[in-house]
């Protein structure tokens, strides 16, 4: 991430994220919180400009508005789409592509707290029929926990 110290001390930390500093193909133009980011091309890109004027990313959060955007030719892209909706895009003649997505998720547990700061507690499995059990020598017990 570029950070110039002078642009930085000049707007601050809330102005970074307005007036935001980069050298990519594109510049910043204009956001707007919750609906858009607006971005033109950077005719100084050491590499020459992009082939595209300018790019939007919009603020989506339901998939029906993604999808019906996708359907009306408004939007070129939408990522998120519901894996049940792929054969319908299809047959629709959008094209669909899938790759592997790089987010990771986890949960952060307090184990300092009640009921977790109890071992056993954490040691307990759920089993596909429904039931806790504990683990015991390395193996799950047929003993249910009540």
């Amino acid at each position: 991430m570029m950070l110039p110290p002078g642009h930085a001390a000049r707007v601050g930390p809330p102005g970074l994220a307005a007036q935001p500093v980069g050298t990519g193909p594109f510049r910043f133009v204009e956001p707007v919180i919750g609906e858009r980011i607006v971005l033109d091309a950077n005719e100084r890109y050491w590499r020459g400009p992009p082939a595209s004027a300018g790019v939007v990313f919009r603020t989506m959060p339901e998939s029906a508005s993604r999808l019906a955007a996708v359907r009306a030719s408004q939007v070129d892209l939408a990522t998120n789409v519901p894996p049940e909706e792929i054969d319908t895009l299809e047959r629709d003649g959008v094209r669909v592509a899938s790759r592997p997505g790089i987010q990771t998720l986890y949960i952060r547990l307090n184990v300092r707290k009640p009921p977790l700061d109890d071992l056993r507690v954490r040691q307990v499995r759920q089993t596909p029929d429904g039931a806790l059990r504990m683990p015991q020598r390395g193996h799950f017990s047929n003993q249910s926990l009540r």
